[in-house]
């Protein structure tokens, strides 16, 4: 088990950085287009605001907890080895059930997005639409990737409570 957490968790801090690294790219960006009167970027800076948010905080999170989980994981697992499999299990088997769900939210958000894209008349309102398509791209991305990695670490632990 010790193995398979380390492999999950240093992948998510890994995640996790380059999320906050992209953060800050699109905070370089955000700040080149307030200095714009572009009506079409400006009506993007909202849902780039989000997007921000997700990827500076939610990577912030990832990069930094996930360590720290491990090790304290580790710690229970050398004394307690059936409790930390019982505990990771549960903690996996919620985060694979919200990532699935997430898969499906992330998908129709853009094609709502995508529709109001078509319908919207201003440049304002038709950045904001792309905006939030970037965003629901993002997330949907950000959530593929977190899942992929989990998908094989929560059928180990799966397989090693059923045992």
């Amino acid at each position: 088990m010790l193995e398979k957490i380390s492999k999950w968790a240093m992948g998510d801090a890994k995640q996790g950085k380059l999320m906050v690294f992209f953060g800050l790219i699109l905070l370089i960006v955000f700040l080149f287009i307030l200095k714009t009167d572009v009506p079409f970027y400006r009506g993007a800076l909202i849902p780039m605001a989000f997007t921000m948010l997700v990827l500076l905080a939610y990577g912030g999170f990832l990069a930094f907890s996930r360590i720290g989980h491990m090790q304290k994981m580790i710690q229970l697992y050398e004394n307690s080895p059936k409790e930390a499999l019982a505990l990771e299990y549960k903690k996996a088997a919620v985060d694979h059930r919200n990532y699935s769900v997430m898969k499906k939210v992330w998908p129709v958000l853009m094609l709502l997005a995508l529709l109001a894209f078509s319908f919207l008349k201003t440049d304002y309102s038709k950045g904001t639409a792309i905006g939030f398509i970037f965003l629901s791209f993002a997330g949907f991305m950000i959530d593929s990737y977190l899942h992929q990695r989990l998908i094989p670490y929560w059928a180990y632990l799966k397989k090693q409570v059923e045992d």
